[in-house]
């Protein structure tokens, strides 16, 4: 497998799990547990990181050595 599809498969999954990260999860009592505005922010700047790199990766100019 090429390092650069490792790279987006890893990119893609760090999305994956931040959208999953801000899914209120149900606890116990029926009542929802909502994410807090720190996570949040941090999911929201992960994945527009993840979403730059991915765009960079799959520009036709090659930034990457790779």
């Amino acid at each position: 497998m090429d390092m650069k599809n490792i790279i987006l498969i890893f990119f893609i999954i760090v999305i994956l799990l931040a959208l999953i990260n801000l899914i209120p999860s149900g606890n116990q009592t029926g009542h929802m547990i909502m994410p807090s505005i720190v996570s949040i922010d941090v999911a929201i700047i992960i994945i527009i990181f993840s979403i730059f790199t991915i765009s960079v990766m799959l520009s036709k100019k090659s930034y990457y050595p790779f």
